[in-house]
């Protein structure tokens, strides 16, 4: 895409890598509506990274995302790239209970929500439940996931609610 962008006289000088970058798990407990994935990691998932071997996560920056990003901007001369996260790290929040994200101290939350708002959500389970960190823990998760993006050469985010 980059290039026909480019032989084309309009080349791209930012990219914002969209949902689907991150480690999710699904719900243990899926229902009928449309459950959402909790964040698992704060790295990439295997797919944005080189050299895996089957199933293993691989620890080396230089391996992950930040090849993603390098080539985007030695190759294609992309002059920034983003990445999106959701406001609670990802649309069902921070997954608890597992080894790595421990120090977020996150809990399974129900919110209160407003009748109007559950009325355009209805479809989903997000109302229901969410994976939400220790509020004296927000500002080490946004740290840690935000450093580990700088020093893969990302150059900023957009975040959703």
């Amino acid at each position: 895409m980059y290039s026909s962008l480019s032989e084309g006289g309009t080349p791209q000088r930012f990219i914002i890598i969209d949902d689907g970058w991150q480690s999710v798990q699904k719900p243990e407990h899926v229902s009928d509506k449309m459950p959402y994935s909790r964040l698992n990691h704060i790295k990439e998932n295997i797919k944005f990274q080189i050299d895996v071997e089957e199933g293993k996560r691989q620890e080396d920056p230089a391996k992950g995302i930040q090849h993603l990003v390098q080539i985007a901007k030695e190759k294609y001369n992309l002059k920034y790239v983003y990445v999106w996260h959701a406001l609670t790290g990802y649309w069902g929040g921070v997954q608890p209970g597992i080894d790595e994200m421990k120090s977020y101290d996150s809990t399974m939350q129900y919110p209160a929500s407003t009748p109007d708002a559950f009325q355009y959500m209805a479809e989903t389970d997000s109302l229901s439940v969410q994976g939400l960190m220790n509020p004296k823990r927000v500002f080490l998760f946004y740290s840690d996931l935000h450093s580990y993006l700088v020093a893969s050469g990302v150059d900023g985010v957009k975040v959703d609610v």
